[in-house]
């Protein structure tokens, strides 16, 4: 082994042992403060301020913990590269006013001032992955409003470069006033793991696995970052992707994010629920029941099988189901019910509630035959949203069912 390598080696070791250090660290903090406010909340019980108070900054911790969770799964599944994008309709003005939402709460919050802005035409619809690129927008946005002072600038530019017949060039503009990146940093500020001063990290908070992620899903995308930056005067991100072309209009009405929040009713239908923790059951039997939904429940897929066996046809309007479980795991479940031969067993609802996060997950789950893949920790809205339109979608087919049945019985 010659020099040059070992020295690259024990640069790689001081690395991995700071980027583990500094995990220890954000995973704790997030882990202490929601361990500390849920005993706050059991001392103060009787006092329902002081439990909202506890239960909103649970909440704030716990979201933070996931995201630090997330970031780190996202770089197993890129450096081991089984990162898939999706390639699905992006409704172009209301993915930017969804991004734009969620950063002007967060600069109103740090009081810096924020503005976006799209420059020239834009097409209505772009086929890509939406969901990703939301990711990397809202990264650095947010590295932007977080490392600017109070009465500072935020600016997010949106224009599209270029068009042909098969993708469109968009190009996203984030400028800042904040701290600036020394230039001897330059050089880093994409590497994993890596942050320009250990000392931020306690100010500012982070892995240093964010713009890591950013870069090679933008590349993933067939695009480029670029960043120009000067030490206390601030920095410019300029992140360029490649969208395919769509043929679609939105001719959709857009509603602005949080100016109306659908009331979901499940009065009468009934869900059957399989999971093998008796409190992520808890948590969705109440979300359900709070809709007026009747909930079953099984703590394996063997019991869940069997309850939806023994149950008359058509009685279930969905089924939720954990991944892992004892005895019979969700898939197996899921293709039982699918093979049952009852008359239900196509058009019921199966929807995935787990802790499988990855791509490879989601396509088991397709291939069981199950519906849909919500990954916990469960958004209510998501679940509430996903259980209603397949619901709906299990009520036109049975309709349907319905309608040839009678029609062949006036045939005779």
């Amino acid at each position: 082994m010659n020099q040059s390598s070992s020295n690259d080696e024990i640069c790689a070791e001081i690395t991995r042992k700071e980027f583990l250090s500094r995990m220890s660290h954000e995973m704790r903090t997030p882990i202490n403060a929601i361990l500390g406010l849920t005993a706050i909340a059991q001392q103060n019980i009787n006092d329902a301020q002081a439990v909202s108070a506890s239960l909103s900054k649970i909440d704030s911790s716990a979201k933070f913990l996931l995201a630090l969770i997330n970031d780190v799964l996202d770089m197993s599944n890129i450096q081991s590269g089984k990162m898939i994008l999706r390639n699905d309709d992006i409704y172009f003005r209301e993915f930017i006013e969804e991004i734009n939402v969620i950063m002007r709460s967060q600069a109103m919050d740090a009081d810096v001032d924020y503005n976006s802005v799209i420059n020239g035409p834009i097409d209505d619809v772009y086929v890509g992955d939406a969901k990703k690129l939301k990711q990397v927008l809202v990264n650095i946005i947010s590295n932007a409003v977080k490392f600017t002072s109070a009465g500072g600038r935020v600016r997010f530019v949106i224009q599209m470069e270029s068009k042909n017949t098969e993708y469109a060039v968009i190009r996203f503009k984030i400028s800042d006033t904040g701290i600036g990146i020394d230039k001897n940093y330059m050089q880093y500020l994409f590497d994993a793991f890596s942050q320009e001063n250990g000392g931020l990290t306690a100010q500012y908070g982070g892995t240093g696995l964010g713009l890591a992620i950013c870069k090679s899903l933008v590349e993933l995308m067939d695009g480029k970052i670029d960043v120009v930056s000067r030490k206390g005067v601030g920095s410019v991100f300029i992140v360029e992707v490649k969208l395919g072309v769509s043929t679609k209009a939105d001719k959709r009405s857009r509603v602005r994010a949080g100016q109306i929040k659908q009331n979901y009713d499940f009065s009468g239908r009934r869900v059957l629920i399989a999971d093998d923790h008796k409190i992520n059951i808890d948590i969705a039997k109440n979300l359900l029941s709070s809709t007026g939904a009747i909930v079953d429940c099984a703590f394996n897929g063997e019991e869940a099988v069997g309850q939806y066996l023994v149950s008359e046809e058509f009685y279930y309007d969905a089924v939720l189901m954990d991944i892992r479980m004892p005895v019979m795991d969700g898939l197996c479940a899921a293709k039982k019910i699918r093979e049952s031969g009852r008359a239900d067993s196509k058009s019921v609802p199966v929807i995935a509630m787990t802790a499988n996060a990855f791509e490879e997950d989601i396509e088991k789950s397709k291939e069981s035959g199950m519906n849909a893949h919500l990954a916990k920790p469960i958004d209510p809205i998501v679940l509430f949203t996903s259980l209603q339109r397949h619901m709906d979608n299990r009520d036109k087919l049975i309709s349907k069912m319905i309608l040839s049945a009678d029609i062949k019985t006036s045939q005779l």
